[in-house]
């Protein structure tokens, strides 16, 4: 395993979980904003990715919301797809993985880490020992915060940077 994302795919959507599934995962921790929904737009999931909850599901993979989101944001995404939520995860610390693996019911080898961040989402999973995803994200849409994350990303996958987008390498 390396600090470097397991697996990439363009969007939530485009990952198998069914061939994930046939491995032994048993379990997604999965981003919210730019992974899940867009950011700012906490009243709707894309069809695509509600689509790719009810595959997870009928594959056997429990899905929960993984996100350093306020508990209030992680209660209406609660509502809305009905999952169950760890809010304040504060990616990348791995402080609240054991508390997300209960509600799943499984260990770090039967998870996935899926986000939209390396320096969040990938980093957390990497330091947690859990296998990783990242995609692309939704929108270029962004808290402050993130846009100055993105710029360290930059440096340590290449082909996130702006002028590489164009031609981005996925398994």
């Amino acid at each position: 395993m390396s600090a470097y994302p397991d697996y990439r795919y363009p969007s939530l959507a485009d990952i198998p979980i069914e061939e994930f599934a046939l491995r032994g995962i048993k379990g997604v921790l999965l981003d919210l904003d730019n992974t899940l929904i867009a950011y700012g737009e906490y009243d709707r999931v894309p069809d695509e990715n509600r689509q790719w909850l009810d595959r997870a599901e009928k594959s056997g993979v429990k899905c929960i919301l993984y996100s350093n989101a306020t508990q209030r944001k992680i209660t209406k995404l609660e509502k809305l797809t009905g999952l169950a939520g760890v809010p304040k995860a504060y990616k990348p610390s791995t402080k609240e993985i054991s508390k997300a693996l209960k509600i799943l019911d499984a260990t770090r080898e039967e998870v996935l880490m899926v986000g939209d961040q390396w320096c969040t989402d990938i980093l957390s999973g990497y330091f947690a020992g859990i296998v990783t995803i990242l995609v692309e994200p939704m929108t270029p849409k962004d808290w402050w915060g993130t846009k100055i994350l993105r710029m360290i990303e930059m440096f340590a996958i290449a082909d996130r940077r702006p002028w590489s987008r164009a031609k981005p390498k996925f398994d």
